[in-house]
């Protein structure tokens, strides 16, 4: 089409301006013949039957990632906490169902599964972080343990005065597992007849019961301790073997009162038994073999 167009071009541009006379007439002819075909030329090309196609948009992909909530804190070991990933592609649209990878920078203090499922296994700190593509975005996981409970061991203990016995203090957190490095406060109930010192140490002082408590925070455990002479437990089979009951006096006697105060005893500064005296005072059996434990004993009268 463009060809036959062209010889038509020419032979009319021909016959209107002719050949005139000599070589430049028909070299002029010639030259605006030839620019006419190229431009019929480039008006059929550009005049096409279709429509040139835009170029379709690149494909979304990952470019951001981010992580909530950005921090977390745990505290106790086993203890989880669910962290979201949210993916936008180049043009900052939400990418939908996009595939995340979650990793942990540290997994001997908090693992992370699949879904995002993060849980304490020590104490420290630990990034957490989700890819998707080339892209990522993290949180920080602290894990640091509270302390529930506190056990104190032996619960119980029976001692005499100016002996010691140490307690043991442990703590632990909500899911039972022990807190390591816990710093106790230890105090006595009752100063008169237990002290405790800063390691747990307890010192009886004085006949009777007390109640040593170790403490972290506001959370603590107790022992119950009792300062028991052991001179109480002779002269209780003391009374018992002689008809105690019909004594012509019995003051204090199998009361709490300090042995020093029972009737016809003396005692030292350690409350331990030096004199017994009860003659006349109507005793009736056989001196029992315990009297012999009578360690500080000096004078036995009956």
């Amino acid at each position: 089409m463009i060809h036959l167009s062209c010889i038509r071009f020419e032979r009319e541009l021909m016959g209107q301006i002719g050949y005139g006379e000599g070589s430049w007439g028909r070299a002029s002819a010639f030259s605006i013949a030839t620019m006419g075909c190229a431009a019929i030329a480039m008006l059929v090309l550009s005049c096409g039957d279709g429509a040139v196609e835009p170029t379709p948009p690149d494909p979304p992909r990952p470019t951001s990632v981010t992580v909530a909530p950005a921090t977390a804190e745990l505290d106790a070991l086993g203890a989880t906490t669910r962290l979201s990933a949210q993916v936008r592609d180049q043009n900052g649209q939400v990418m939908a169902g996009a595939s995340v990878a979650w990793s942990s920078s540290n997994a001997s203090v908090a693992t992370v599964d699949g879904a995002g499922l993060v849980t304490a296994a020590a104490n420290g700190a630990a990034t957490i972080t989700a890819t998707a593509g080339s892209a990522s975005g993290a949180a920080v996981v602290t894990v640091m343990q509270s302390v529930a409970s506190i056990t104190v061991s032996p619960a119980a203990r029976s001692i005499v005065r100016g002996d010691t016995v140490r307690l043991l203090a442990e703590a632990f957190d909500e899911n039972n597992h022990r807190v390591q490095d816990a710093e106790f406060v230890w105090a006595s109930s009752d100063v008169a007849v237990v002290r405790v010192d800063e390691s747990g140490i307890v010192t009886g002082v004085g006949d009777g019961s007390a109640t040593v408590t170790a403490r972290v925070g506001e959370v603590s455990g107790t022992a119950a301790i009792t300062v028991a002479n052991p001179d109480r437990a002779v002269l209780v089979a003391l009374y018992e073997a002689t008809d105690g009951p019909n004594w012509m006096d019995a003051t204090n006697w199998l009361t709490d009162a300090p042995l020093g105060e029972w009737y016809g005893v003396e005692t030292d500064d350690q409350g331990r038994v030096t004199r017994v005296e009860l003659r006349g005072n109507a005793l009736n059996g056989v001196i029992p073999p315990e009297v012999g434990s009578l360690a500080n004993l000096t004078r036995l009268n009956m």
